[in-house]
């Protein structure tokens, strides 16, 4: 290796470590890390979690699906009386 390639290694190599040195003080501990990450839930928490409002969405989606069945229990109800209604006063004007 020459000299001058050497110099420019070093100077490289000097360069790329001021670089370092000067972004190393603003890292994070291991220790405070540590503290940033225990407050975030585990996975198992976060699968717990998704299980359970999982079984409360299935509720509400049969609970839904029950209003929505006697909605339309209640439409079809009063279309016949209406149908119904009709009727009676159609056959009342036509004799």
């Amino acid at each position: 290796m020459s000299k001058k390639s050497s110099e420019i290694d070093r100077h490289s190599f000097d360069t790329r470590l001021s670089m370092v040195e000067q972004i190393l003080p603003t890292l994070p501990t291991k220790a405070e890390m540590s503290a940033a990450i225990a407050p975030l839930a585990t996975r198992a928490e976060l699968v717990e979690q998704l299980d359970a409002s999982s079984s409360r969405l299935r509720v509400l989606i049969e609970d839904a699906r029950g209003d929505t069945r006697l909605l339309a229990d209640s439409v079809l109800s009063l279309h016949n009386k209406v149908d119904l209604l009709l009727r009676d006063k159609g056959s009342k004007t036509s004799r």
